[in-house]
């Protein structure tokens, strides 16, 4: 595994994920968390520290989902197929899992879900296939390497 390459793929990875959660919020979906917290009698948390949890939370993800598809290339092999099966992983963990968590506490209904989860699915398929597609092992530098130049 190119650790390198992993951080790096990961930061471009996340990268991605923030852009896309930042147009998807430009495009609806902040307008639903808004008024589905206003529903409950709550207000959504618009401080800067929200704001930067959320930015590094997007990093996290790229880099965690960048170094599973590291990990999986040995076992299915590199490319998109590997990348879009990390992604959804990666999803179904730090997206669709927390996702539906609170909304069986009762902080969202599942007409949110419904919305939020198909769209950061697409983010993270998007944000890994981006990292994957320039991520290259060990084994891919070295060989790059030995080839000799005229």
């Amino acid at each position: 595994m190119n650790r390198k390459r992993v951080l790096l793929c990961g930061l471009l990875a996340g990268l991605v994920i923030n852009l896309g959660e930042m147009a998807a919020a430009f495009a609806g979906m902040m307008k639903l968390w808004v008024d589905e917290m206003a529903a409950q009698g709550k207000t959504f948390p618009e401080s800067t520290a929200a704001s930067v949890f959320f930015i590094f939370w997007g990093f996290l993800v790229g880099m965690i989902a960048i170094w599973f598809y590291a990990g999986m290339r040995e076992v299915l092999g590199p490319g998109a197929m590997t990348a879009v099966r990390v992604a959804i992983a990666a999803w179904i963990l730090f997206s669709l899992g927390p996702t539906v968590s609170i909304m069986l506490m009762g902080f969202c209904s599942p007409r949110l879900v419904a919305y939020s989860a198909p769209v950061d699915a697409v983010i993270a398929i998007a944000g890994t296939l981006a990292g994957a597609a320039l991520y290259k092992d060990n084994k891919a530098a070295r060989s790059l390497s030995a080839v000799p130049t005229p």
